[in-house]
């Protein structure tokens, strides 16, 4: 099961690189909700950790030429998160 995963991500990441929209939100909506929980935890703000949440994606979306770096991406999410939140 976690080698499944682990290969849906991998595929997920090259097709979000090649910017597929629906790649990108199949794992928006895989994501979205820990990584909102996990940041307000941190910050105690609804708003904020909504905002951070929308930042993490962005700088994903954007990030073409590290999308394809990515090894682990629930580590990679949790640390921009994380990151994003201390700042």
């Amino acid at each position: 099961m976690l080698h499944a995963k682990i290969h849906n991500d991998h595929l997920l990441l090259e097709q979000i690189a090649q910017r597929n929209e629906l790649a990108f939100k199949t794992l928006f909506d895989a994501y979205k909700d820990r990584l909102y929980h996990y940041i307000h935890g941190i910050i105690k703000s609804k708003e904020v950790a909504e905002e951070i949440v929308m930042d993490v994606f962005l700088k994903l979306w954007l990030g073409k030429e590290l999308v394809n770096q990515i090894e682990n991406i629930d580590a990679f999410l949790f640390r921009v998160a994380y990151n994003k939140s201390v700042d």
